[in-house]
């Protein structure tokens, strides 16, 4: 059976797919066979996506964004496009995005976490979007998610990096976390414990990222800057995640 050529735009898809790949390998550590088999795939598929050979489609791309930190639209705009405006395909396993399912529309429950091993992909949103990441009917709606970043941590299937905002957890020493550092919260409701690092939402829905401090019977949560008043923890307040893993800003 004779193979059909691909058309000029998904024969540029690839190429574009290729380039990014060549240029972040060695940052994320990844060769050909290494990436095959983090997407599921054999070492010749995968090179069949990056020559040309076989065209580009919607489950490969969000697992090979997802893997190389870039948007789709990176590489593809057609996808990109195609991904914002219809759900994600229904035969989509779980391992797309990190073990994180979304989609387009609808918040859509993640599976229960699972051991693994290797690099994890975890969504990246804004502080701004945490109100409508955070809904009770639980999943991330697609439209606020700005990237995919991996990571060595295992934050479970829940994970979400968020991109912290204002300068109250800055410190002149480490641990710091100035604005736009990223963060990754493992979603949990359990007890916090002393000097861990958490994502907490007040009864009024205010969201704050604190360290957790025990002072006798007192509980406080302690922002790292000291122009910042820590605050006493109570009823009014919830853990919504603990806070696994950061990168810096320009890191």
């Amino acid at each position: 059976m004779t193979r059909r050529s691909l058309t000029p735009n998904q024969l540029a898809e690839c190429a574009a797919l290729k380039s990014i790949y060549f240029e972040k390998k060695d940052a994320l550590g990844l060769t050909q066979e290494l990436a095959a088999e983090r997407l599921g795939m054999t070492q010749a598929s995968f090179s069949h996506y990056l020559n040309g050979r076989n065209g580009l489609n919607l489950e490969f791309a969000i697992k090979a964004a997802g893997l190389l930190e870039v948007p789709v639209s990176a590489f593809s705009p057609r996808l990109a496009v195609k991904l914002s405006q219809a759900s994600a395909p229904a035969d989509l396993d779980d391992r797309i995005l990190g073990d994180v399912r979304v989609r387009s529309g609808e918040q859509v429950k993640k599976p229960a976490p699972q051991e693994s091993k290797g690099s994890h992909g975890y969504p990246v949103i804004s502080w701004s979007s945490l109100s409508t990441a955070f809904l009770p009917t639980g999943g991330i709606p697609i439209e606020i998610i700005e990237g995919f970043v991996s990571t060595t941590e295992n934050a479970g299937s829940d994970g979400v990096w968020i991109r912290v905002k204002g300068p109250s957890m800055r410190a002149d020493v480490a641990p710091s976390f100035p604005e736009g550092t990223l963060i990754l919260v493992a979603l949990e409701a359990a007890q916090p414990e002393d000097g861990r690092f958490y994502l907490f939402r007040n009864e009024a829905g205010e969201f704050v990222f604190r360290r957790f401090l025990t002072e006798g019977s007192a509980t406080y949560l302690l922002p790292l800057n000291q122009a910042f008043q820590p605050e006493p923890y109570g009823d009014s307040w919830r853990v919504i995640g603990r806070v696994v893993d950061a990168k810096m800003p320009g890191l």
